[in-house]
């Protein structure tokens, strides 16, 4: 069993712990890092406007929120370093933050030396695939295929050795975007010119 913290719980990181209780994975979350209030956490986990109600009993608790009994203990902490170690008792941290960059005028290439170790998942939606490594969860790029044509956005919790500084947040909210509009800001913001290689070739 691995044991699992989420580092942010917006939509990803709570449809990445509803994907891990659909499928019955051998992935025991343990810890979420998020500036939301436990009881709220608790709330948009169980209900979600896109993919529906979860059959799963989720409540909050003083300490975090509890999933079928068992609890996530919950922190909020702005910089997850300052997080002590071993607190939560994660096999590793799931860097599931949310932070995203494209540019439409941008070029990716991604080469996958072992495909086996990629699976790809796709929320309720079906118009992205989140390509998720299979030996640390870590989701460093998501595709989404409209007209025929592969566009991608990556994760900047993904990249080793990045400077904070040059990290520029900014906060967006999807609730409610509708299926064409999400499409369409895909078209105009994702990085366009994506390849994808497989088999280290």
């Amino acid at each position: 069993m691995v044991k699992v913290g989420v580092n942010g719980f917006g939509r990803i990181g709570r449809n990445v712990v509803r994907a891990a209780l659909a499928g019955k994975t051998d992935v025991e979350f343990v810890a979420v890092n998020d500036l939301t209030d436990a009881a709220t956490l608790a709330y948009l986990l169980k209900y979600d406007s896109v993919h529906g109600t979860i059959d799963n009993e989720v409540r909050h608790t003083a300490n975090g929120i509890t999933i079928d009994g068992k609890e996530l203990r919950v922190f909020a902490t702005p910089d997850p370093a300052e997080i002590p170690a071993r607190a939560c008792g994660c096999s590793f941290c799931a860097k599931h933050g949310g932070v995203w960059t494209s540019h439409p005028a941008g070029a990716l290439e991604v080469r996958v030396e072992d495909p086996a170790l990629v699976s790809r998942y796709a929320f309720g939606t079906r118009t992205a695939e989140f390509h998720v490594c299979a030996r640390c969860g870590i989701v460093p790029v998501v595709t989404s295929r409209i007209d025929g044509r592969l566009y991608a956005v990556v994760s900047v919790n993904a990249f080793e050795g990045l400077d904070p500084s040059l990290i520029r947040r900014g906060s967006v909210d999807f609730e409610g975007e509708g299926t064409d509009s999400r499409l369409a800001r895909r078209k105009r913001n994702w990085i366009a010119d994506v390849r994808i290689i497989e088999g280290g070739t």
